[in-house]
């Protein structure tokens, strides 16, 4: 009895301990994605205010 329910426990560790990792991968993703739209859109507006102020 004990022994089933060690090896529940540790199955469902394991699953969230899984759940957990793919969140953090998804999370990373959406971070670098998230930064390189940022970095995007900064670059553009650099290049408009150097087009104005040079213009």
């Amino acid at each position: 009895m004990q022994e089933a329910l060690l090896t529940s426990d540790t199955t469902t560790l394991e699953a969230r301990l899984g759940a957990f990792s793919q969140a953090r991968k998804d999370l990373a993703e959406a971070r670098a994605a998230m930064l390189q739209d940022a970095a995007r859109w900064v670059r553009a507006m650099f290049r408009t205010w150097k087009g104005v102020r040079h213009g």
